[in-house]
């Protein structure tokens, strides 16, 4: 006799994949962010002119504000490679941002937040409030913070950016590292240039 014969087992298989927000989608969520959390939409401003990880935005220190070949920078650390470290140039967009967060004292960080979780993540509470907020406007489970980093990716593909320059700039996509800061491939001038195409 089977013991298991009985028992019954319920898979659920994951069939949609994460999707890109649109732009105007970007920008009804970072408004409707502005007026419930100032926090939080600072972050989706600070993602969506950069590209980068949630975590990589959380664990930003005003250190990491530089200035490179006479543009102000953001340098990036990958927290799971040091390969993917890289130096993004600052958008127009969000210099008063910077220039703000900067003025204020966020216990050592470039974005205010509550606290750590217990594995020394920054991220975990403006995460769940952006999970709640996005529900708020009527986005399913495959939008995710992460779907911002996907529209970066998706305007750059749309003015034929090559590959690895995207990548150069936003860091590892499906499992492809990049070469990390020093060995850098594109200048920061071009860089810029590319930042520039993101508007919301």
């Amino acid at each position: 006799h089977n013991p298991f014969s009985k028992l019954g087992i319920n898979i659920k298989i994951a069939t949609e994949k994460r999707k890109a927000f649109s732009n105007n989608e970007i920008n009804e969520i970072y408004t409707f962010a502005k007026i419930k959390d100032e926090a939080l939409s600072s972050l989706i401003l600070l993602a969506f002119h950069t590209g980068a990880r949630i975590e990589e935005l959380c664990q930003l220190k005003p250190s990491d504000i530089i200035q490179e070949d006479g543009y102000s920078c953001i340098k990036v650390k990958d927290l799971s490679n040091l390969t993917g470290n890289r130096i993004i140039p600052i958008h127009p967009n969000i210099q008063s941002l910077i220039g703000k967060m900067l003025s204020q004292r966020n216990d050592g960080y470039l974005l205010a937040v509550q606290a750590k979780n217990r594995f020394g993540k920054r991220s975990n509470a403006l995460g769940k409030r952006f999970t709640r907020l996005k529900q708020e406007l009527g986005f399913g489970p495959e939008h995710t913070f992460n779907s911002i980093r996907k529209t970066v990716i998706s305007i750059f593909e749309s003015n034929l950016i090559k590959g690895d320059l995207i990548k150069d700039i936003i860091g590892r996509v499906g499992g492809i590292k990049i070469s990390g800061v020093r060995s850098s491939k594109y200048s920061v001038k071009t860089k810029f240039e590319v930042i520039e195409k993101i508007k919301i």
